[in-house]
């Protein structure tokens, strides 16, 4: 029979109930042991096969204790899914440093740890065009508040009659939810549901002026959005942020 401190001597901290414990800045995480190692190559498999580590005691990773949940999550599932508005920059660093593949998925989005060559550009297009741009983040973060607002309405509405228009013309009220079935059945199809259900959120950024050869458009919020580059990055950054622009 092999000695106890040797039967211990397990990679990480391996307990018998086949869980390990990570000490992340002071908060512990529990998770069974397989769920990593079902992950070889990042940084919390390397861990847990680091058969130096001191069985005793938790294993220490300096990272933010406040999003490693969504790391774990990613271990079991593949993918992570985050609040609307959640800082997903900082959860591509998390990423980028426990050594998870180089595309990640994040609220069925794609997002690339590593970017190309004309990402990096991308990137820096967008640093340039935000570093005179003294209210973006505060912009950014108000337009995800109104469209947070907007769905909530929604939603405290959705047993109040509301009138649809039905046949040739004539009107009738009926309920929200009977109000995009009767969608469906119009129109043939699913998204007609979605649709009518849930509203998307629109703002309007510019407005076009009639004048005797033509139209011409004026931006409604100079300060904020006054160019279509401007307007580019502030759709790039809604994505990123899991607001999806059309």
């Amino acid at each position: 029979m092999e000695p106890p401190s040797k039967r211990w001597r397990t990679p990480g901290v391996l307990h018998s109930d086949g869980t390990v414990v990570f000490d992340v800045r002071g908060v512990l995480f529990k998770v069974l042991s397989q769920t990593i190692s079902a992950r070889p190559s990042t940084l919390l498999a390397n861990l847990l096969d680091d058969i130096g580590s001191d069985t005793r005691k938790p294993i220490f990773v300096d990272a933010n204790p406040e999003r490693f949940n969504h790391i774990l999550d990613w271990y079991q599932y593949g993918e992570m899914f985050v609040p609307t508005g959640y800082p997903i920059p900082a959860v591509l660093r998390d990423a980028r440093f426990f050594l998870l593949p180089d595309t990640l998925k994040i609220n069925e989005s794609t997002f690339v740890l590593r970017p190309t060559s004309a990402e990096q550009v991308t990137a820096a297009m967008t640093s340039v065009v935000t570093s005179s741009w003294p209210k973006f983040e505060q912009y950014v973060e108000d337009l995800i508040k109104q469209v947070k607002d907007s769905y909530i309405s929604n939603a405290e509405s959705a047993a109040r009659p509301e009138e649809v228009v039905v046949g040739s013309g004539h009107r009738e009220i009926r309920s929200h939810t009977q109000a995009a079935l009767l969608c469906q059945k119009q129109h043939g199809r699913k998204a007609a549901v979605s649709k009518a259900a849930a509203r998307c959120k629109e703002f309007v950024l510019a407005e076009a002026h009639r004048y005797s050869y033509g139209y011409y458009h004026c931006w409604s919020d100079s300060s904020n959005v006054c160019s279509q580059l401007r307007l580019w990055v502030l759709m790039a950054e809604l994505g990123k942020r899991g607001v999806k622009c059309e």
